[in-house]
């Protein structure tokens, strides 16, 4: 993971590693700002890491 993240900075790109799922899902709430519009994309990652459920509520 850390690996990839380097690559992705190196190429200008924001890039997060964090411990869970649950950490995942508290770093995009903590990222996306109330009332912000958010598109996914259909990302099944953020499905199998509920955040799809949770955002919109927060946007």
């Amino acid at each position: 993971m850390e690996k990839t993240a380097e690559a992705l900075k190196r190429n200008e790109m924001e890039a997060f590693v964090v411990e869970n799922g649950a950490a995942a899902k508290a770093k995009v709430m903590e990222m996306v700002p109330v009332g912000a519009e958010v598109m996914c994309m259909s990302s099944a990652t953020l499905e199998v890491k509920t955040i799809l459920v949770d955002l919109p509520k927060r946007i």
